[in-house]
C-alpha cells in the first residue's frame, strides 16, 4: 500500500482481504485511494455529477442540516417497537465502528458533499496571529454562526484531522470545546473526531499543553439556540453575562 497507485492494480479479493484484516492505517489508506482513483474520477464525469447533484445531494443536504443534532431521535422509539432486534443490532454496529478513522473519513466526505456551500470564514485579523502564541478561539452567537461553522468543517474534511492544518482561513489546528457527549453523537463526532472535548477549565487548558492545537468555544447555549432567529429583521438580540 506504499504506492499511491497500488489500488489500481489490486484485485477484488486483495481489496477485500485488506478491508477485512488490514490494520486501521491500511484501511484508511485504502479508502482514500479508492475515493481518489475510482470514485472521484467517476463522480467528476458531467453526466454522473449532474444526476448525483440532482438526486443524491438534496437528500444529504437535508440529512446534514435538518437531522444533524438528534433529528433522528424521533424515529428510534418507533424502530425499537417495529424492528427491535434489527434496530439494536444497528446501534451496536454503529457503536463498534463510529470511532474508526475509515468510518469517520467516509462519513465526513459524504456530509461535505451535501452541506451548504454558501458559508465562508472571513478572518480580518489573520495577519496578527503569531505562530509562537496560543489562542482561545470563539464562535458567536451559538446558533446562527455555529451552523455556518459546521457547514465549512463538513466541506473541509481535514479541518479537524490530526495531520491537517485546521479550518480554512485560520491556519491553525483547532479543538472544539463543548459538550463531551459530542465525541459520540452521530455526524458531529465524524467531523471533529479526536479534536473535541468538554468546555470545563481542565478540558480547555489541556489543549494549550499540546504543541500546536488551540481550543475553540461557542459561548452561549440554550437561550441563543432557541431565541436567535435568522428571520428577525427588525430587532437584534444580544446575550451578555
Amino acid at each position: 500500500m506504499a504506492d499511491s497507485k497500488a489500488v489500481m492494480h489490486l484485485s477484488a479479493a486483495e481489496v477485500s482481504t485488506i478491508a477485512a484484516a488490514g490494520s486501521v492505517g491500511e484501511k484508511t489508506q485504502l479508502l482514500n485511494l479508492l475515493v481518489r482513483h475510482i470514485l472521484r474520477p467517476l463522480w467528476q464525469k458531467d453526466g454522473v455529477r449532474r444526476v448525483s447533484d440532482a438526486i443524491v445531494r438534496p437528500a444529504v443536504y437535508w440529512l446534514f442540516h435538518s437531522w444533524r443534532l438528534f433529528g433522528y431521535g424521533y424515529l428510534l422509539p418507533l424502530l425499537m417497537f417495529w424492528r427491535p432486534r434489527k434496530t439494536l443490532l444497528g446501534l451496536l454496529a454503529y457503536g463498534a465502528v463510529h470511532r474508526q478513522p475509515w468510518w469517520q473519513i467516509a462519513c465526513h466526505k459524504l456530509l461535505g458533499y451535501g452541506a451548504s456551500r454558501k458559508h465562508r470564514i472571513v478572518n480580518p485579523v489573520k495577519a496578527q496571529i503569531r505562530e509562537d502564541k496560543r489562542y482561545l478561539w470563539t464562535i458567536h452567537p451559538h446558533s446562527i454562526l455555529a451552523d455556518g461553522w459546521h457547514s465549512i468543517i463538513a466541506r473541509n474534511s481535514d479541518s479537524f484531522d490530526s495531520t491537517g492544518n485546521g479550518p480554512p482561513e485560520l491556519g491553525r489546528k483547532i479543538a472544539l470545546c463543548f459538550a463531551p457527549v459530542i465525541q459520540h453523537v452521530p455526524v458531529h463526532q465524524e467531523m471533529y473526531r479526536e479534536q473535541c472535548s468538554g468546555a470545563d477549565r481542565a478540558s480547555i487548558t489541556k489543549w494549550w499543553k499540546t504543541p500546536d492545537t488551540d481550543p475553540a468555544l461557542i459561548p452561549g447555549g440554550f437561550s441563543e439556540a432557541v431565541f436567535s432567529n435568522a428571520a428577525e429583521k427588525r430587532y437584534e438580540y444580544s446575550y451578555i453575562k
